[in-house]
């Protein structure tokens, strides 16, 4: 039986789960174990720093692996090294480090967006910026500025770290808020240095990275879809009271599977976004206006699974047509078979 290689985090936990058998416990590794050996391999639970990268094990093996979403990406920054070198190794990381990369990581994320060069995700349009006096230099005002301009720090979750500026000096203060950096005891040399040499450049005190993006106005919800390989949980969110953002406005609000009001065509797009950025599994924004879709944000690891645990059916595309399945699966299972699947698909290309 072959090996697969499960990396789980300092705490022992390999994966997210929504309502895990104890907070922050991550998937049910018994499960996983199981639901492995039934497609004829071995599940191998191990840490980051139990690997020797000069044992060669690891070539053409599969390697998964758990993220997170520390805010300053201090872990996650560890678990990249990890990956790449893995990668480097020849073995199987999945999700990619590519895909990895943009995990928590809005920057990243948008570039990955832009280089794919497909209308379906390019009708956001995004620039990118290391500091505020880069924003200041090289900011591009567009004619949809008119509606606000969305600006977003590299690394949050649940809405937490994006804004709206509203007219350029309100937008100026949102950049100022998303990129500050504060090193008393440094900011207090660099104003010295710049006094006590003539034509001297102070370190930036706005060097948190981040994105501004066109707004779209007028938007009442999104829908977040959770993609498993063939299988397609959906849930409807609503933008929160006197404000533009869906995220974080609380589970008891949304309506997951059929209880959504699903707009035509939303799974072809969904769809359309999985095959082409080409990852076992995918958690994406979707919002609805000027009669198309617009892909929010995505990511391929490290995303909540309530869409999938609080869903009763999961859709479908079979013989053409998009077909509701009442059916509750383990989260476990679920992600195994993605696993499988997509690795089944790398090798008949």
């Amino acid at each position: 039986m072959e090996n697969i290689y499960l990396l789980t985090n300092y705490r022992g936990a390999f994966g997210n789960k929504y309502k895990a058998a104890f907070y922050a416990s991550g998937m049910d590794k018994e499960k996983l174990a199981t639901y492995f050996e039934n497609q004829g391999y071995k599940a191998v639970f191990m840490s980051p720093s139990e690997i020797d990268f000069r044992d060669k094990r690891y070539k053409n093996s599969i390697v998964l692996y758990t993220t997170t979403e520390d805010n300053k990406e201090y872990y996650k920054l560890y678990i990249e090294d990890i990956v790449l070198g893995l990668e480097v190794l020849g073995a199987k990381v999945l999700p990619s480090f590519i895909n990895l990369k943009s995990h928590h990581n809005k920057v990243f994320m948008e570039i990955l967006r832009d280089v794919q060069d497909f209308g379906p995700l390019n009708n956001i349009e995004t620039q990118k910026f290391g500091t505020l006096e880069e924003f200041k230099k090289h900011f591009k005002k567009t004619d949809d500025d008119d509606d606000g301009v969305v600006v977003k720090m590299a690394s949050g979750a649940s809405s937490l770290g994006v804004f709206l500026g509203k007219g350029y000096n309100d937008l100026l203060t949102k950049v100022k808020k998303a990129s500050k950096t504060v090193h008393l005891k440094k900011d207090i040399k660099e104003a010295l240095r710049k006094l006590k040499h003539k034509n001297y450049i102070p370190v930036s005190r706005y060097r948190n990275k981040f994105v501004t993006q066109n707004f779209i106005p007028n938007l009442t919800n999104d829908w977040k879809i959770l993609i498993y390989l063939d299988k397609y949980y959906i849930f409807e969110r609503p933008v929160r009271a006197n404000d533009f953002r869906a995220s974080g406005s609380g589970k008891e609000q949304y309506l997951f599977g059929d209880k959504a009001n699903i707009p035509d065509g939303i799974f072809d797009y969904a769809k359309s976004i999985y095959d082409k950025l080409d990852a076992p599994m995918l958690s994406i924004d979707i919002a609805y206006a000027n009669k198309q879709f617009y892909t929010l944000e995505f990511q391929f690891t490290g995303f909540g699974t309530a869409g999938q645990q609080l869903s009763e059916n999961y859709f479908s595309l079979q013989n053409g047509k998009w077909q509701s399945v009442y059916e509750k699966l383990d989260l476990e299972q679920v992600y195994v078979d993605s696993i499988i699947g997509f690795s089944s698909e790398i090798q008949l290309k």
